[in-house]
């Protein structure tokens, strides 16, 4: 036989081993995948470059203990359960990246996790539309032994990046952990405000409009709130119960809702700012260009946040859902059903 024809046969015989051992479950020698490999870092799709885990522009307030670089993605704490995350979506649809990423959230750092669409409180003038904002401080009457309750909007995304909040905030005390809506800053605020309403809105101003007479820290926005139940579910309980009449009778939706929060912890000394990062609000730096500030970019302001809140921006959600597909960032949540509250 020559001997071509006999190399043939003895590369189909090969090749009919190799496949016979592969089907069996043998394991042939190839390289060695390290532990590592398990966990590798965000890239950019077009690059190839490792996308940065911390920011180090925008953010003006660092936290007060701020986790250092190699604990910026812990591992995760699995049945920990230190924090209730609650997430109000009454009448809307709450689902797509937002609860990929706080599903995935809650799972990584061993939260509980739980979605409320109903009324909660025993009075039904508060079974209303216009209360649907204000049922958020009855959050902490959903915990079970938590340290925390951490409220969050729907349509807050939350950053895979994100360190477990229980820990990020060592000396918040008896606080009330809630972030100041004057972003990128106060004088950008006023002046898209002043744009967009005609009027030229300061925080001071925003109280006042509905009804408090402070002179505030900040503007404070509650689509992000860290609270304690052990110091704050009752006095929450009382507050719900002494406004949800006016939150019903009065102008301003959930901005009276804000007004009020805000107020009530600022009078009793209660707040405890927490960064930017906490609580970014996308529409605002979005609308910086409007007033001929510089212009922001959706991806870079997410990769410096931890949460970004878009404010039902709906199509800002989907244009981050693109960028997120593109840049191959995951929120892909592990199994949280052990957390999860019935």
């Amino acid at each position: 036989m020559p001997s071509s024809t006999t190399s043939s046969f003895t590369l189909l015989f090969l090749c009919i081993c190799v496949s016979v051992l592969y089907m069996s479950g043998v394991v042939l020698p190839g390289p060695v995948s390290s532990s590592a490999d398990t966990q590798q870092p965000l890239h950019h799709a077009s690059s190839g470059a490792s996308m940065p885990l911390l920011f180090s522009e925008v953010e003006v307030i660092k936290p007060p203990a701020s986790p250092r670089s190699s604990e910026r993605r812990p591992a995760p704490t699995q049945g920990s359960a230190k924090l209730l995350m609650v997430v109000f979506s009454i009448g809307r649809r709450f689902g797509g990246i937002a609860k990929r990423s706080h599903l995935a959230y809650a799972a990584r750092h061993g939260y509980d996790f739980r979605e409320v669409n109903h009324y909660m409180g025993s009075d039904k003038r508060g079974h209303v539309w216009k209360a649907l904002s204000l049922q958020k401080i009855l959050a902490c009457t959903l915990a079970r032994g938590h340290d925390f309750v951490l409220v969050l909007d729907s349509d807050v995304i939350i950053g895979p990046w994100t360190p477990p909040m229980h820990l990020a905030f060592p000396d918040i005390g008896k606080r009330v952990g809630i972030v100041n809506e004057n972003q990128p800053s106060a004088q950008t605020v006023s002046k898209i405000m002043r744009l967009r309403t005609g009027n030229y809105r300061t925080a001071r101003s925003y109280y006042l409009q509905y009804g408090y007479d402070i002179h505030p820290l900040g503007l404070l926005n509650t689509g992000v709130m860290l609270f304690q139940p052990k110091h704050h579910a009752s006095l929450l309980e009382q507050m719900y119960y002494r406004h949800v009449e006016k939150q019903v009778t009065r102008k301003g939706g959930f901005h009276y809702e804000q007004a009020m929060v805000g107020y009530e912890l600022m009078k009793r000394d209660l707040v405890y700012p927490m960064p930017h990062a906490w609580n970014r609000l996308w529409v605002f730096y979005d609308w910086s260009v409007d007033v001929k500030e510089r212009k922001f970019w959706l991806g870079d302001v997410f990769r410096k946040s931890y949460f970004v809140h878009f404010c039902w921006d709906k199509p800002g959600m989907l244009k981050l859902n693109e960028w997120a597909i593109r840049n191959n960032v995951t929120f892909v949540p592990k199994p949280y059903s052990q957390h999860t509250l019935p």
